[in-house]
């Protein structure tokens, strides 16, 4: 898909996310903590995996579909979030 991804900023890598991302997404917003932050409850395994199965097949500019990408650092090469 040539979708003008992977986008690099001076810190980040924004690209699209892929079944390597579960675990962290996890730890992420899988956290009692981070989930205070947010407006749901911490997330399960499903749920992230089902994020991520979602977002296979999504093209940019496809109308009225979320579009998300995962931040990673390029310091750490970690993912640290997504947007």
């Amino acid at each position: 898909m040539n979708d003008g991804l992977p986008l690099q900023t001076r810190r980040l890598n924004l690209r699209r996310m892929n079944h390597n991302d579960g675990q962290a997404l996890l730890d992420i917003y899988g956290n009692e903590e981070n989930a205070r932050y947010e407006f749901s409850p911490p997330w399960t395994a499903d749920q992230v995996e089902e994020l991520i199965q979602s977002q296979a097949d999504i093209r940019l500019g496809d109308p009225g579909v979320p579009f998300v990408l995962v931040a990673i650092e390029l310091a750490s090469d970690q993912l640290v979030g997504a947007i």
